[in-house]
């Protein structure tokens, strides 16, 4: 993320992904069983293109669904009371689907509860479901129903809050995934603090973001040490009133090797009075559930850009020009077209993002975008641009152009900033109608603004959505409009 908001990364977080971390109260709290029935898929015989697997919480499993390997199963255990909430997400393309059995793996149990798409992952389903006595279950992968390839690679992550029994207000014992997939969480009144034990690293970079939900505002701390230790809070962040759905951030480098406590609590700590339950995500060294998925990139742009490209004409005819270039591969499709002037809007601080194609929701990792863009009202500090890679609250890229003259090419990867660049430039105008070009391959990125080559960036490589984007610094009250007149996206 650019130095030039670096300081508000957890204002970032709150404002941009606002609408799915309230979407998400639906579906997070509670047994979803019922809610998301659905047909039954085939299942093969054990043994008979069934890979068979157990998950610990807190864990990560990759498989491949193949046209021989159809269904994986990982057996779990947990006992009454306890939380299951799972993630799967699938290649790029690949849209598999999950279910949870009652039984072990070696056998074929009633069907208990299935996964929904996760509002706050793109290209992701989340699996909530509470267990109704102790025993084994299994957690079962198959090729989802919907459009899409049929085989693929996936991810799993495996997460589980267990029925606790606090000591003193304290309770602990869970396991918090590292690559930034979510748990759930409570603070009630028998339970002020929720601890999570980590083994760290010196050097480890750790991002901690804790929402709210319910009256709930949220806190974060981190000490040395086990559970039992008495260490000082080494760093901690603590939501303030005014949000329906506070989300706070921590940032935090260990020191030396070691375990480490990750607190959960609520403001005031031991004299908070909010209670209501809450999703916490660890993300170390920027890690994330995509980062095994990430295909082999065959095609590799030039070392040297050309200064111009011809950004005028339909998708085809512009596409057909680069490919002239030697600067995209063969093949590809459209994948949107924009309406005629599609906007965003906003006085409130931060980062907002909204669809280029309301009924065409964009999800790409290898790119071409040409999209017009131009303010009809500008707030003292704004900006307007594109945000791509957008995968979550903590993993998405944007361009913006600010109404001072600068540009600003980030990316946002959890704990780390893969591509952090704002300079001033004469490419564009504020005010008119300017041309962001984007040709995105790989972990390499191309800014082109109005046909003249700006810069070429090195990123980390995600499948996410692309929308509009819109930005307003912290002191800013004025309304920024952004408009985007025309434009496509050409997707490989």
């Amino acid at each position: 993320m650019s130095n030039h908001f670096k300081t508000a990364t957890v204002r970032i977080v709150a404002t941009f992904f606002v609408a799915g971390a309230l979407f998400i109260v639906s579906t997070a709290f509670g047994n979803t069983s019922a809610a998301y029935a659905a047909a039954p898929t085939a299942t093969p015989e054990p043994g008979k293109g069934v890979i068979v697997d157990t998950v610990k919480p807190g864990e990560q499993k990759i498989g491949e669904i193949t046209t021989t390997d159809g269904e994986y199963r990982y057996e779990i255990t947990g006992k009454g009371g306890d939380q299951v909430f799972t993630g799967l997400t699938g290649a790029d393309g690949f849209s598999p689907a999950l279910e949870i059995r009652v039984g072990g793996a070696d056998t074929r149990g009633s069907t208990l509860g299935r996964a929904a798409p996760d509002p706050q992952t793109t290209g992701s389903l989340l699996l909530n479901y509470v267990l109704f006595k102790d025993g084994i279950y299994t957690l079962v992968v198959t090729p989802g129903l919907s459009k899409g390839n049929k085989t693929g690679r996936f991810a799993l992550t495996f997460g589980l809050t267990t029925f606790k029994k606090p000591v003193n207000g304290i309770a602990t014992g869970d396991v918090l995934p590292t690559n930034g997939f979510p748990i759930l969480g409570e603070i009630k009144f028998n339970i002020s603090q929720v601890l999570y034990k980590i083994a760290a690293k010196a050097g480890d970079k750790l991002l901690i973001t804790m929402t709210g939900y319910f009256g709930l505002l949220p806190a974060l701390a981190v000490r040395a040490g086990d559970y039992n230790d008495t260490s000082e809070r080494l760093v901690t962040s603590e939501g303030k009133p005014g949000s329906s759905n506070p989300i706070i951030g921590l940032e935090f480098q260990v020191p030396t090797d070691g375990p480490y406590i990750i607190i959960a609590s609520h403001a005031d700590f031991e004299t908070g009075k909010t209670s209501g339950p809450f999703i916490i995500a660890l993300t170390v060294n920027g890690a994330s559930v995509q980062d095994s998925l990430q295909p082999a990139n065959a095609f590799e742009e030039p070392v040297q850009m050309p200064d111009t490209i011809e950004i005028n004409g339909d998708a085809a005819t512009v596409i057909g020009k680069l490919q002239d270039l030697a600067v995209v591969p063969a093949g590809g499709e459209q994948a949107a077209s924009l309406l005629a002037n599609v906007y965003s809007k906003a006085s409130t601080p931060g980062l907002k993002g909204s669809p280029l194609a309301p009924d065409n929701v964009v999800s790409a990792r290898n790119f071409v975008m040409n999209i017009q863009v131009n303010w009809t009202q500008a707030g003292a500090d704004s900006a307007c641009g594109i945000s791509f890679w957008n995968v979550g609250a903590t993993e998405f890229a944007g361009v913006l152009l600010f109404n001072s003259g600068q540009v600003n090419l980030f990316q946002n990867a959890a704990s780390q900033s893969p591509i952090d660049y704002f300079e001033k430039s004469s490419l564009f105008t504020p005010g008119q109608v300017n041309t962001i070009t984007l040709l995105v391959f790989g972990n390499s990125v191309s800014l082109y603004i109005n046909g003249k080559f700006l810069t070429t960036q090195i990123g980390k490589s995600k499948y996410g959505q692309i929308v509009a984007l819109l930005y307003n610094s912290q002191q800013n009250t004025a309304l920024t409009f952004c408009t985007y007149p025309t434009g496509w996206i050409w997707r490989y």
